[in-house]
């Protein structure tokens, strides 16, 4: 439970504005401080990068400019960083795949297969979160945090999102991870 609790700290939602280049910076330098002093010096560094973008116009989500930005310039940042491993989910981005849930748990799933101990695996999402009902019963808010990924569907029963990355998906998915000893 606590991995799950360490992991749903980490999720965080952010939808960054254009005039938020300081911040986008800021993260950028933050990222790059962490990844100095974490790991060994024969860790690989790995990296998911997931930016949502373009959300299906019968959603009535709003498309986003900054998620594309914030993949690309975290993978420079993590390329000049040493970086080899880096898997790109993202709409606008050359090469990578659409962020569909099974897209971003596909991208999960690569790490926890590769990823070996002492590793540093770092997962960025970019872009539109929310909340819906905790159908589980283990949130003291009775609602779960959720990440909306290309593919989200509008909740018709009024509860759940369909397609949505739960906080506690997303707790089991990092876990899949550290338990390879990255």
């Amino acid at each position: 439970m606590r991995d799950a609790v360490a992991a749903i700290r980490l999720f965080v939602c952010v939808q960054l504005g254009q005039g938020d280049d300081v911040l986008r910076e800021f993260l950028a330098v933050a990222a790059l401080v962490y990844l100095s002093f974490v790991g060994p010096a024969s860790a690989e560094v790995r990296a998911l990068l997931v930016g949502v973008s373009d959300y299906d116009d019968s959603t009535g989500i709003s498309d986003l400019r900054g998620p594309v930005n914030d993949v690309l310039l975290l993978k420079d940042v993590l390329e000049k960083r040493g970086a080899t491993d880096i898997v790109i989910v993202a709409d606008g981005v050359v090469g990578s795949r659409r962020p569909t849930l099974t897209s971003i748990v596909s991208g999960f799933a690569e790490f926890s297969w590769r990823a070996k101990s002492g590793d540093v695996v770092s997962v960025h999402l970019s872009g539109l979160g929310t909340r819906h009902q905790d159908l589980e019963g283990d949130e003291t808010d009775g609602l779960d945090e959720v990440f909306l990924p290309a593919d989200v569907k509008r909740a018709s029963d009024g509860i759940t999102i369909p397609n949505a990355l739960t906080d506690d998906r997303f707790g089991e998915l990092v876990l899949a991870i550290r338990e390879t000893g990255a």
